[in-house]
């Protein structure tokens, strides 16, 4: 008995004019009424775990696949209350022989059809709930039915009947299966059924949302004439006026493809837009809200009422344009089209191909875009068009990335038809007022998707950096597609161990690893200036010597490292250089930069809180595209070297304390750079005295010479003093660039020509005092009279920032120390000495230390972490990296987590891992797994009592996804997390984000796992509930 039910026919008889509601025949019509709807809504009192409990599964040695046809199905419409009834048919492929009980598939699609619904709802929902509690190989699902309310009301069509399909795993890659199934199921000669739950019209009448559509093989006759093409272009213009949102989706995804190289071209860049339509993305990116324009557009659109429209848009224009009449097919080519083009858009325009089309489009669209140019596929996500193409391009071997977005079609002020029709378009249930749609779009760099291996490979990385270390494969993108597919790549261990390096803008030498997908950054090299706001925009593939050769031609210095061979790569990392005592390090002159996440996520970061990581940390982030820095007037810059001569260089001499002193009293518009290295097989001491500003200092000038009451001073060679140097000029004028670092300047007894090529490695240490010492008994133990240890000057500007808006080590010292190990290029047994003595004297010398460079150090460095990062960040640093990138795409740097971390905390260890206690309850969708953990949670709080000190807290690991989807289409959050029923009234809807979540980002379920650890367990016990994969999630 409902007395809802009863309530409303009484209602409703007592609505029909003219009519008595209390005559006999109606007297116990709502009493009749609310039993039966009691029982065709039955279905919604009964769970998946009732319908199919774990004793009606099986182990069994069949392989082949199971179908059970002709179950008869009876359902409500849930547009107009009105009856639908048919057949369903269900065929799966069991995985390792786990089959169900025959009579478990009639119960379960009674269950889902005794609801209000809608044929393609109930259609995915069989094929859903069977997947959950099996794990089929594959499984497929085809409905037929016929509607009361298209037979007795509307338009009236007795005898039309609708067919809706669904087909996953093997069914859906495998066409011979499931034309097998159709076969079993459909006894008309030739026809099949499109793989797909959009229904398309089987009858004449195009007004119909509703009913099916069959493809007929060759020769066959077809039913009746669809009238396809007019209906569904009526539909897309409908569904244009509904959802302008998709198009500022696709212009955002172009936008950020386009980022960089391309949208920067000289000349400007050209488009060809495939599938143009009436012109809605075209008039986006000509707004003045879209700053990437394109100077040249082809558009090919078959349709006169469309092409009408794009020429109006144009002609108001500044573009050069053409319009041509052209459906694209492979008859199209390149040179008639006036391309290749460096941006090629294929939107929405694979509807209604057949498979084999859809791959020829896909190859043929490739030869239209120019070398360092992209392509952009558009999609509805739920169409397995894309699975196609992505088929296609993994069997080729290419690489590309892939993104979802939500769009929002408002139906709110259309006719019940027009609703229906929108639906249907776009696979989606309307809520009455808008209707969600996800929006795929797959995008690839065709010249540079195929990384390079072998032998090729490795004289490239050879020829680059002279490095032994082979990585997997390496890739030179020119565009931000090109990058992402790479990080995408290495994400899914496409190549290699699923680690990205990046080479190129003088990154360390630990962006060269074994293993690794390598990016090369070398296309990403332009850099702009602005002179009126003193501010360099340099590519992420620049060097130091690049971006101040450009900077100077302005009359601007912008203070960089000392080598022009370094680059972006390790400016990020500190930037030490011979203006710092002036305008300090290198990333205290950051003011913004944008980069790739390692889930391919394009974000530009101009905050001092976010700019943080960036300042000494930013290559275990991502990918560094662009980053604009502070420049400085010139100046006068004036030089000038010096070399001191020992009779002997005891530890004891106090050299390098009479050096400490002198330089402690020079101004900071100056520096004076110390080396000390071997010479004609002794010690000696030069020095690089640097001077910025108008004039030159007494010191510099005068030829003081601070050693000259020294009892060990020898002799003295003081060079002349070279004034109005440009920046650039001091990288020939460094003491390394001299013949004083010649192969056979350090000793007489050599072996070796001064044509030999000399390999190195090196760490960097600071002190706020020179522990002489050690650092000179160490050379004096050196494998090579090649070492040598740079002593660059510090203080001044460098202390300048406070220590809490960076990322790097510390601000607190005076000197760094650059312990340097040279050998011949080919004598293994001199390399493994060298790199043994440049670890031996690091480790002499942290005890006298204040940091480590991190630029030096990779991912076997992880003790040195506390050293190489700034203390009061490196807890918030580890907790970013972790939550960013939990599949550790970006692991060759100094760590910033490492396992044994995870582990202990007794050394201190800013460790991101929450202490306390997870407890992890895992299971099959409806097996209980939030009732379980509710017990759990409230059998602990008893045995722990009122005043325990712990806190027990009970999380799904799908709250934050629920709650994200509740924001996205406007639904009540708290009920969607508090509410079963209402959970399963949006279940197809969040499982469709969730599958979007993932497909934009492979590491998202390992962040939803961090976060609700790291959030949630706190120094007490945490209940983690909804994971489906269990301990294996958390490992």
């Amino acid at each position: 008995m409902q007395p809802g039910f009863e309530g409303a026919a009484s209602i409703l008889l007592e609505s029909i004019p003219n009519e008595n509601p209390y005559r006999d025949g109606l007297l116990q019509t709502p009493k009749r009424f609310g039993k039966a709807m009691a029982f065709m809504l039955s279905g919604y009192s009964k769970q998946l775990s009732e319908v199919i409990p774990p004793d009606a599964i099986f182990e069994d040695e069949h392989l082949e696949p199971i179908t059970v046809k002709d179950i008869d199905v009876f359902s409500l419409c849930e547009h107009h209350l009105l009856p639908f009834f048919g057949k369903v048919h269900i065929s799966y492929t069991p995985r390792d022989g786990k089959i169900v009980g025959l009579s478990k598939l009639a119960r379960l699609a009674e269950m889902f059809s005794r609801r209000l619904q809608v044929q393609e709802r109930l259609t995915r929902q069989i094929a859903d709930a069977l997947e959950e509690v099996l794990d089929p190989l594959g499984v497929g699902v085809i409905v037929e039915c016929s509607h009361m309310c298209m037979t007795i009301r509307g338009v009236q069509q007795v005898g039309s009947c609708t067919v809706t399909s669904t087909r996953r795993g093997c069914f859906e890659v495998d066409d011979g299966l499931w034309s097998d199934f159709q076969g079993q199921v459909f006894r008309i000669p030739g026809v099949t059924i499109a793989p797909s739950s959009i229904p398309a019209c089987t009858t004449s009448q195009a007004t119909c949302c509703h009913c099916p559509g069959f493809s007929l093989a060759p020769g066959t006759t077809p039913l009746s004439p669809p009238q396809e093409a007019n209906h569904n272009a009526d539909d897309y213009r409908l569904y244009t006026q509904c959802s302008t949102e998709e198009f500022d989706k696709m212009i955002l995804v172009i936008q950020n493809s386009c980022f960089g190289n391309i949208a920067n071209k000289a000349g400007g860049f050209s488009l060809l837009d495939v599938g143009a339509s009436t012109g809605h993305v075209l008039k986006k990116l000509i707004s003045s809200e879209v700053n990437i324009v394109p100077t040249r557009y082809v558009a090919l659109e078959p349709e006169e009422d469309a092409r009408q429209s794009l020429l109006a848009t144009l002609q108001s224009s500044d573009l050069s344009y053409e319009i041509k009449n052209n459906s694209f097919d492979s008859a199209v080519s390149v040179a008639e089209t006036g391309g290749p083009f460096d941006v090629v858009i294929l939107g929405h325009v694979l509807y209604g191909m057949p498979d084999n089309e859809v791959q020829e489009i896909v190859a043929h669209s490739l030869q239209f875009v120019a070398p360092g140019g992209i392509l952009l596929i558009f999609h509805c996500s739920s169409s397995h068009k894309l699975d196609v193409v992505r088929k296609y391009l993994v069997t080729e071997h290419m690489m590309f990335h892939q993104e979802d977005y939500c769009v929002r079609v408002d139906v709110e002020n259309l006719t019940a038809d027009e609703s229906r029709r929108m639906e249907a378009y776009t696979k989606s249930t309307s809520n009455g007022k808008s209707i969600h749609r996800s929006i795929r779009a797959i995008s690839l760099e065709p010249s540079n998707c195929r990384p390079i291996q072998g032998d090729t490979m490795r004289d490239i990385i050879h020829r680059r950096t002279r490095s032994s270390v082979v990585p997997a494969a390496i890739c030179t993108p020119n565009s931000v597609v090109g990058i992402q597919a790479c990080l995408r790549a290495a994400s899914e261990q496409k190549y290699g161990f699923g680690s990205v390096s990046v080479i190129g803008g003088g990154h360390s030498m630990n962006c060269i690893a074994a293993g690794a997908l390598a990016i090369d950054m070398s296309c990403w090299k332009k850099v702009e200036l602005n002179h009126k706001g003193k501010t360099v925009c340099a590519g992420g593939g620049a060097t130091c010597g690049e971006i101040t050769l450009a900077a100077e031609k302005e009359g601007l210095l912008v203070p960089l490292g000392d080598r022009p061979g370094v680059g972006v790569g390790l400016i990020i990392a500190g930037g030490i250089n011979h203006f710092m005592r002036q305008h300090g390090l290198a990333i205290d002159g950051i003011l913004f930069l944008s980069y790739l996440t390692p889930s391919g996520e394009l974000l530009t970061v101009d905050d001092e809180e976010h700019l943080m990581q960036f300042r000494g940390a930013g290559a275990s982030f991502g990918v560094i595209l662009q980053v604009h820095l502070r420049a400085h007037d010139i100046g006068n810059i004036s030089n000038r070297h010096a070399e001191y001569h020992f009779k002997e260089w005891a530890p004891s001499s106090s050299i390098l304390g009479r050096y400490s002193e002198w330089a402690t009293k020079l101004e900071t518009a100056e520096s004076i750079d110390a080396f000390v290295l071997y010479k004609a097989d002794k010690l000696i001491l030069a020095t690089s005295h640097f001077h910025l500003g108008e004039g030159s200092t007494k010191l510099l000038g005068g030829g003081t010479n601070p050693f000259h009451d020294h009892p060990s001073i020898a002799s003295l060679t003081v060079g002349d003093t070279v004034s109005n140097l440009m920046p650039s000029d001091l990288y020939d004028r460094e003491l390394y660039m001299t013949e004083l670092f010649s192969v056979q300047s350090s000793s007489s007894k050599t072996e070796y020509s001064n044509s030999c090529k000399l390999r190195s490695v090196k760490k960097c240490v600071f002190f706020r005092a020179i522990p002489e010492t050690e650092m000179i008994e160490s050379m004096k133990n050196a494998p090579t009279k090649w070492c040598y240890v740079h002593i660059l000057h510090g203080g001044g500007g460098v202390a300048n920032t406070r220590p809490e808006l960076s990322a790097f080590c510390t601000r607190n010292w005076n000197f760094a120390a650059v312990i340097t190990g040279r050998w011949p290029d080919g004598s293994d047994h001199l390399q493994r000495l060298t790199s043994e003595w440049v670890e031996r004297t690091t480790k002499i010398l942290l005890p006298h230390a204040t940091g480590v460079y991190s630029t030096d150090l990779g991912p076997d460095d992880h003790d040195l972490k506390h050293l190489a990062y700034e203390q009061r960040n490196l807890r918030k640093l580890a907790e970013l990296k972790r939550r960013s990138d939990p599949l550790m795409i970006f692991p060759h740097t100094c760590p910033l987590i490492n396992q044994s971390a995870m582990t202990s905390s007794s050394n201190g260890d800013p460790v991101v891992q929450s202490r306390g206690v997870v407890v992890i309850v895992c299971g099959r969708r409806m097996s209980g797994k939030d009732w379980l953990g509710n017990i759990i949670h409230s059998q602990l709080k008893s045995m722990m009592g009122e005043h325990a000190q712990s806190r027990v807290n009970v999380v799904s690991i799908s709250e934050r996804t629920k709650l994200a989807y509740a924001r996205e289409v406007g639904i009540d959050g708290d009920l969607l997390l508090r509410s079963r029923a209402f959970k399963e009234q949006h279940r197809s809807g969040l499982k469709l984000f969730y599958d979007r979540k993932k497909m934009h980002d492979p590491a998202y379920d390992r962040k939803c796992f961090i976060e609700a650890v790291q959030d949630n367990c706190n120094d007490g016990i945490l209940v983690l509930t909804g994971l489906r994969d269990g301990i294996g999630y958390a490992r």
